[in-house]
């Protein structure tokens, strides 16, 4: 079973068999960042009670180690496993950096486990009557030859907003830890699934700014992330959030640090390539554009499935995996932006709850999307904001933002508009917990390791979170500006112009492909015949759709792409 994620952790490997004493068996694959031979796992504690397996990175483990008086012999595992020793969940909160882990308490016999505020590393727990597995990765239960039946209302979830909200999965007996989970296993089997949420001092969030709080907190939060024992590198959008960081791993490692960029020439879009390479000549960086053609695409696409729990929801999923695979030949670590738009209201779909929650803004800007989708039949956009506009609730709101429902023949019909008025925080908070750490971070995670690559979003530690939540969420859009406070901030490290530049997150042009280089592709693919989708959606059906937008007469770039994800990813999973 540790061989299915070998791949994840190529520098060693490690087990554990209690088994004969009513214990777990635990296993691990490293990926050398933080550590020598020093940071072997599992590792148990120095008094012997406790054994952890532990994935990710504690940036502070240093001082923490001088807090509370513990050798960490240059590891933050050692670190880790002593400090559970003197506080035992206390030290949760403690801790900057990603990470999910399980403990083993030998006296107990109970095994904690637990993933990060944010949910940057996923962890799963496979049930069955006589044992219970947790696990990485899914792989590793289908190496197991462990059920894995597929969840008919989960796919549904699925194929109307692209990821199944946890701790649901695609399969019926496997469950994901939410962000900020604390699961306990006794010896009996029985699984308690709690938050460690509620340890964070209730200070968090109540407070007023203070003059530079926003600047100094980026600069240390970045400059934490930047801990390793191995070169880091970036990856670099045209957009101020990855430009912030590459300003300050620059400024920090004294030499340019490489960013890796996407670029393409075959499509009817611009790459963001330009705006990358005038963001590595202000800030002194050296640029490595990655070039992506339509087939290359393809391949990143048909090849990064199998390490996906459930299929794609994002077309830059391909990207990410071949920009994963190039910079792998040169760092072990990357930083990346993720979490800055969820975190700090920079979607314009804030700007537009924004507006929806003063009366006559909200009743023009109904109108306006309204006028301006019959205009344009074609736009996927408009549509979906037009769904979102006039779904039942608030709740489904939130969902249809991401939803492919618009142009799906299924679950049009939501009902009347019946909570109209915008919810800025309450659609921070569904993002913080379901796009973010089901679609962002997952993919992240998946298509680094996939290629031996640790992704760090380096925004994303809870002291920005602190700072998240004491704005007022009104303040931070203007008409159809977002993310208002951190652009401002970020002009201290980057300059107004690139601060004032908005992120385009790698347009892929795929829309232009399926129409041409890609289209014998998608139509093979939508055509399958032994496929679970057809209870679904109609072979028929999708051909049509396919059809119609080959013909121009509208965009169903991503309804197309979400079924041919998830025919693909059946292929291999199913």
């Amino acid at each position: 079973m540790l061989n299915a994620i070998a791949f994840r952790g190529p520098d060693g490997n490690g087990l554990c068999d209690l088994t004969n004493n009513g214990g777990p068996l635990l296993g691990h694959t490293r990926l050398a960042v933080i550590g020598g031979t020093s940071a072997e796992q599992p590792m148990w504690s120095k008094d012997g009670r406790y054994l952890i397996t532990f994935n990710g990175e504690i940036y502070n483990f240093e001082q923490l180690a001088h807090d509370f008086e513990i050798d960490h012999e240059g590891s933050d595992t050692r670190l880790l496993v002593e400090l559970w020793g003197k506080i035992n969940s206390r030290s949760i909160p403690l801790l900057r950096g990603q990470f999910a882990f399980a403990i083993w308490d030998s006296v107990r016999e109970v095994a904690t486990l637990i993933t990060d505020a944010f949910g940057i590393l996923p962890l799963y727990i496979h049930q069955q009557p006589s044992s219970v597995y947790w696990a990485s990765s899914a792989r590793v239960f289908r190496a197991g030859n462990l059920p894995l039946t597929l969840n008919d209302s989960s796919i549904d979830q699925l194929l109307d907003l692209r990821f199944v909200s946890p701790p649901n999965t695609v399969f019926e007996e496997v469950t994901k830890l939410q962000p900020g989970a604390i699961v306990e296993i006794k010896e009996n089997r029985d699984v308690s699934i709690d938050s460690w949420i509620g340890l964070i001092p209730k200070s968090l969030g109540a407070h007023s700014i203070g003059e530079n709080e926003f600047e100094h907190t980026i600069r240390r939060v970045v400059t934490r992330s930047l801990r390793a024992d191995q070169k880091v590198g970036i990856f670099l959008s045209g957009g101020v959030d990855s430009a912030v960081i590459a300003s300050l791993a620059s400024e920090h490692s004294g030499e340019p640090v490489k960013a890796f960029t996407a670029t393409w020439s075959v499509g009817n879009q611009d790459s963001e390539l330009s705006a990358a390479q005038d963001t590595a000549k202000e800030l002194n960086i050296e640029i490595v554009p990655v070039e992506i053609d339509p087939h290359n695409w393809w391949r990143g696409f048909s090849q990064s499935i199998q390490f996906r729990e459930s299929p794609p929801a994002e077309i830059a999923d391909p990207v990410m995996f071949l920009l994963s695979e190039r910079a792998s030949k040169d760092v072990k670590v990357v930083l990346s932006g993720e979490g800055v738009d969820e975190l700090f209201y920079g979607y314009p779909k804030f700007a537009i709850e924004n507006l929806l929650s003063k009366p006559v803004p909200r009743i023009f800007i109904r109108g306006a999307i309204n006028i301006f989708s019959i205009g344009n039949p074609r736009s996927a956009r408009l549509s979906r904001l037009k769904f979102a506009l006039n779904s039942g609730t608030k709740q489904k709101r939130f969902e249809a933002y991401f939803s492919t429902a618009p142009v799906a023949e299924p679950r049009k019909v939501r009902g009347a508009p019946k909570d109209r008025k915008g919810d800025l925080r309450g659609l921070r908070d569904h993002d913080l917990q379901g796009y973010l750490p089901q679609v962002l971070l997952e993919r992240a995670d998946r298509m680094g390791m996939a290629n031996a690559l640790e992704i760090r979003p380096a925004m994303l530690d809870l002291d920005m979170l602190k700072l998240a939540k004491a704005l007022d969420p009104k303040t931070q859009t203007k008409l159809m500006d977002t993310k208002i406070g951190f652009r401002r901030a970020a002009s201290e490290f980057v300059g107004n112009e690139i601060a004032s530049r908005k992120s385009r997150g790698f347009p892929i042009p795929l829309s232009s492909w399926i129409k041409n280089e890609l289209s014998d592709l998608f139509q093979q693919t939508l055509q399958s015949e032994n496929t679970i989708l057809n209870s679904h959606v109609s072979r028929e059906a999708r051909i049509g759709y396919l059809t119609d937008h080959i013909a121009g007469r509208r965009d169903h770039t991503l309804l197309i792409f979400t079924w041919a994800s998830f025919i693909l990813w059946e292929e291999f999973w199913v």
